[in-house]
């Protein structure tokens, strides 16, 4: 085996025996050999064999006197200083030349060997050459001689140069920190597994994404050991095996992940079998990127896209909707003349209207007056004749006045009183009805019904599912002046025979409706302009935001509906 074929420990060892020989046989030399008789031959074959290893090796022997320390060394250790041999003659000729921050690092050692701590004198420091540049010395040796009570008196060993590794070990530092550096400010996630999936390293995203400190904290863990669940732990291992046994990159795992927070994100992984020197798979490399917002953005321009296609056709619509309109519109144009021609007709109808209410006004005052005049005016001239002529009776003392007379002339008057009364009444309820403002509008409907029943003959029939009904004064008479309406429509025109009366609630609106079995009429003819007890009955229910419905048939009756709300709710409506 050639010399620079060997390794470093082989070169070492081989050193270590030779010194080893050099000093037995100088030993034997001093103690048993005269110096006449010594084999020199011996002596200079081995320090040959020595002077090649070192040399072989970069290397060079040492041996230092503990007492004294004084030192003896190849000249190869000189040399690779740069400096002349004849320089070192003390230890300290070289410590002097020692880095400071190695100085008491190797000093300490040394002392630890000497001092039975440690086997051997091992270390790595920095000596300075002639040239000025500092270079690295692998230093190792041990005792190799002791006295009667185990000091130590001899000490060799041998110095290794090993700048050339150093710098190779330094420049190899600098690549790792420039590829950590790389992938720790890489945004997206970076990590490398062995065949059997564990974690060998990664960058700080990634332990940042499992909850933990630095890169180093997750070397040796397994995905059993992150925050995935189970099923999403299986799928990664699945993949790695998968990309290790083929051999080949698996690429774009589109995937979503759980972070150590309990978050999710959707990521884009690419996963690449990790190779030797000799190209042989030894794990597996991730490289995975955070596509959320990216996803997030695709959903968002899919929706964009959805609600531009959605607006195009809304435009598509619209202009087929401006098209209807225009033709509406022309259609309009030709109601809004029709409907100008029917304001004109409503005015005249409302001129009537309002000169027909001051007739019936008048009407009704002379009516009043008529039923004052021949009812209550005569009845009251009757009593005062009646009283007169009673009170010149009793005034004729020499005529005697039994009791059965005086009582059946009260009697008599009695009942003038009450006719009066009565016909009072009847005037006042024709004015507002009596027992509207006394009994409620369900007594009074009752009552009322039953007098036009009795009067005209004519079957009428009260339906009430309102156990409790709260209706307004306003409200109460105008339900009341539309049923007396009603009945009187149905009286002049209907020929009914029968009339029912229904009054439900239907949510918070009161309905009253009114049916007839007469002959009915068609409701799609217009109203007669004088037909004003209808269009009377309809202002009513504007006035309380009401609502009422006519219908009829010919031949099957007539219904009218009547519907309103509490009195609040149309004062809001009014407001």
């Amino acid at each position: 085996m050639y010399i620079h074929e060997r390794t470093n420990e082989e070169l070492q060892q081989e050193v270590l025996e030779l010194r080893k020989e050099i000093t037995t046989l100088k030993t034997t030399a001093g103690k048993s050999i005269t110096r006449s008789n010594c084999p020199e031959n011996i002596s200079e074959e081995t320090s040959l064999r020595l002077e090649n290893a070192l040399q072989g090796g970069n290397m060079a022997w040492w041996e230092m006197d503990v007492l004294t320390g004084g030192v003896t060394f190849a000249k190869r250790k000189a040399e690779m200083l740069g400096y002349p041999p004849g320089n070192f003659k003390h230890y300290r000729d070289f410590t002097n030349l020692v880095h400071p921050e190695d100085y008491e690092r190797i000093m300490s050692a040394m002392r630890g060997h000497f001092q039975g701590i440690s086997e051997h004198y091992e270390t790595e420091y920095r000596i300075k050459a002639k040239s000025g540049e500092y270079i690295w010395f692998y230093d190792f040796g041990s005792v190799v001689k002791k006295d009667a009570n185990g000091a130590p008196l001899i000490c060799t060993g041998f110095v290794y140069d090993i700048t050339d590794k150093k710098k190779a070990e330094e420049k190899l530092q600098r690549s790792e920190n420039m590829l950590q550096m790389v992938i720790d400010n890489y945004p997206g996630v970076v990590f490398w597994k062995d065949r059997q999936c564990n974690y060998l390293g990664c960058n700080q995203s990634f332990a940042s994404s499992v909850g933990l400190k630095s890169p180093a904290e997750v070397v040796g863990k397994t995905d059993h050991d992150m925050p995935w669940t189970s099923t999403e732990t299986n799928n990664y291992i699945k993949d790695d095996m998968a990309v290790m046994e083929c051999a080949k990159a698996k690429l774009h795992i589109v995937e979503l992940l759980r972070q150590f927070d309990g978050r999710e994100g959707w990521f884009n992984t690419t996963k690449l079998p990790l190779r030797d020197s000799s190209n042989q798979v030894i794990g597996v490399v991730g490289v995975s990127n955070d596509i959320s917002t990216l996803r997030l953005a695709e959903q968002e321009l899919i929706n964009t896209n959805k609600e531009l296609a959605f607006q195009y056709a809304e435009k598509e619509r619209h202009a087929a909707e401006l098209v209807v309109a225009n033709v509406e519109l022309a259609a309009q144009n030709v109601e809004i003349e029709e409907y100008s021609a029917e304001l004109v007709a409503t005015n005249k109808t409302l001129v009537f209207l309002a000169a027909n209410l001051q007739l019936v006004h008048e009407k009704e005052r002379v009516n009043l007056a008529r039923e004052i005049h021949d009812g209550l005016a005569q009845l009251l001239v009757a009593l005062k004749m009646d009283i007169g002529m009673y009170k010149k009776k009793i005034s004729k003392k020499n005529e005697a006045i039994h009791t059965e007379e005086v009582i059946a002339e009260m009697e008599q008057l009695l009942i003038q009183v009450d006719n009066a009364n009565k016909t009072a009444r009847s005037i006042m309820n024709g004015l507002r009805p009596e027992q509207l403002e006394l009994l409620g509008f369900v007594a009074a409907a009752e009552v009322h019904l039953f007098t036009f029943e009795q009067t005209h003959h004519i079957k009428c029939i009260f339906k009430n599912t309102v156990l409790d009904p709260i209706i307004q004064p306003d409200q109460a008479l105008a339900l009341f002046r539309i049923l007396q309406e009603s009945l009187n429509n149905i009286l002049k025109h209907a020929m009914a025979t029968r009339v029912t009366v229904r009054l439900t609630t239907i949510g918070d609106k009161l309905v009253m409706e009114i049916h007839d079995n007469g002959i009915g009429f068609d409701v799609t003819r217009k109203y007669r302009p004088d037909s004003y007890g209808l269009i009377g009955m309809k202002e009513r229910m504007k006035l309380l935001c009401g609502k009422l419905d006519i219908t009829s048939k010919v031949g099957e009756g007539t219904m009218i509906r009547v519907e309103i709300s509490s009195l609040h709710k149309c004062v809001e409506n009014l407001n």
